[in-house]
């Protein structure tokens, strides 16, 4: 069974975990969660909070139910047939059930990203690894994915790596840029070009929702 959830906090060194605890806001909350693969269930009615601005690591021994809980997080377990969720997963401070459903698991996705142990990259340049989430969401703004674009790898600290080859795949070159250290940071800028700005051009379809 998955048997630990820790919550670290990284910015209270001089208070007491408690007191960080109390002080801070909670940005989602999992409550009586079950997950079931067709008849199985793999999880039992799993609860915690997810504190924002800290690190929740879940520890447990392989096959306890980790990744299917991570999975969850992200609505993945929606692109198989016969999964099934129970309890809830509330993200705050929007109070949405992001596992109902009636929510779109494409939204959530917009909203809870995911970097994964293992990359897999789409078969394409870099540039449009890093860009993918952006048209997606209908931003075609050349300007704005070039924006957003450098940014997320600046903020991974591979800009100065690829800016020159952003248009190449990264699988042929002889920078090492394929090792799977990088091509995390890679995907990692997926999810950073991906979060939500607040702006009265974000596409209408995004906004009724979230």
């Amino acid at each position: 069974m998955l048997n630990v959830v820790r919550n670290f906090v990284v910015d209270q060194k001089e208070r007491p975990l408690t007191e960080a605890r109390i002080e801070e806001p909670v940005r989602a909350r999992v409550s009586g969660f079950s997950f079931f693969y067709g008849e199985k269930q793999a999880l039992h009615d799993v609860s915690f909070p997810i504190y924002d601005r800290k690190i929740t690591a879940i520890i447990g021994p392989s096959g306890c139910g980790k990744s299917t809980l991570l999975r969850a997080l992200n609505r993945m377990h929606d692109l198989y047939p016969n999964n099934r969720y129970e309890g809830e997963i509330v993200l705050y401070p929007e109070q949405i059930n992001i596992i109902s459903p009636e929510i779109n698991p494409m939204l959530v996705r917009l909203k809870t990203g995911m970097v994964f142990q293992k990359p897999n990259p789409f078969p394409k340049s870099i540039y449009d690894n890093v860009a993918a989430g952006l048209w997606v969401r209908g931003i075609r703004s050349k300007s704005v994915v070039d924006e957003r674009v450098e940014l997320a790898l600046r903020q991974a600290a591979l800009w100065d790596e690829v800016k020159d080859r952003l248009k190449t795949f990264p699988a042929g070159n002889s920078s090492g840029c394929a090792s799977p250290v990088r091509w995390r940071r890679i995907r990692k800028c997926c999810c950073l070009t991906n979060r939500r700005r607040p702006s009265t051009r974000s596409p209408r379809r995004v906004s009724r929702s979230f």
